[in-house]
């Protein structure tokens, strides 16, 4: 993704105002916004190409990325008790629905503070993005 997509990250970040916030707070936030975006709801492969072509650095990306395993070991586990409890009876017992309802309800909670937390950044960083891009097209129309 860094090589092959950068430029079309710089093309979308250009035209869209949303983006080019976003990339911001990726690229000033570091290993926070990483490790706050990796345990929400919002897909590792979605992460890891937006972290790429905003300039993330490898080092920041791994350490973010294995202190997230938690919460993927969380899914993998409730997989395994979803089906070892259908393979030996048919119904599943009432500990492993507790178990998934709470690892769902907490993946919500930490996805809404998430999502809220990076949209509050983004909010903060957008009259700076907007002002270099009128500084911008005034310079280029001079």
């Amino acid at each position: 993704f860094r090589f092959f997509c950068r430029g079309r990250a710089q093309k979308i970040e250009k035209k869209t105002i949303f983006y080019a916030c976003l990339a911001r707070v990726v690229r000033e936030g570091g290993f926070k916004v990483a490790l706050i975006s990796r345990y929400s709801a919002i897909p590792g492969h979605v992460t890891t190409a937006l972290y790429s072509t905003c300039g993330l650095g490898f080092w920041i990306f791994l350490a973010a990325a294995v202190l997230s395993l938690p919460k993927q070991l969380a899914l993998i586990a409730i997989g395994m008790l979803a089906e070892e409890s259908d393979n030996a009876s048919g119904t599943t017992p009432k500990h492993t629905k507790i178990i998934s309802w709470v690892v769902v309800a907490i993946t919500v909670v930490i996805t809404v503070v998430a999502y809220r937390w990076i949209l509050r950044q983004m909010n903060d960083v957008k009259p700076v993005v907007i002002y270099e891009r009128r500084k911008a097209r005034y310079v280029s129309s001079s």
